[in-house]
């Protein structure tokens, strides 16, 4: 289920990402060279930060085919996720 609010704290590294990546896929440590410069103090956080979004439908996370250990990650747009929140409300 998508979440229609983030807190203010973590709609605004959400678009810090959507800057960035826009639709792209993306790694945690491209999401940590962002994050960190002056947005998040560690990379614990770049981990929160990415496990909200995760839990509020507004990222969509998959296994690297590559290294079962570490995930790929893909920002869902604006457009994406109001018409993810109002499919589920019909």
């Amino acid at each position: 289920m998508t979440q229609s609010k983030l807190p203010n704290w973590l709609e605004n590294k959400y678009a810090v990402l959507w800057d960035k990546f826009k639709g792209a896929t993306f790694r945690m440590g491209d999401a940590e060279k962002i994050l960190q410069r002056g947005y998040v103090d560690k990379v614990q956080g770049v981990a929160v930060v990415l496990s909200e979004l995760r839990k509020a439908g507004w990222i969509v996370v998959v296994p690297d085919p590559k290294d079962a250990r570490k995930s790929i990650y893909h920002l869902k747009s604006k457009d994406d996720i109001i018409k993810s929140i109002f499919s589920a409300e019909t």
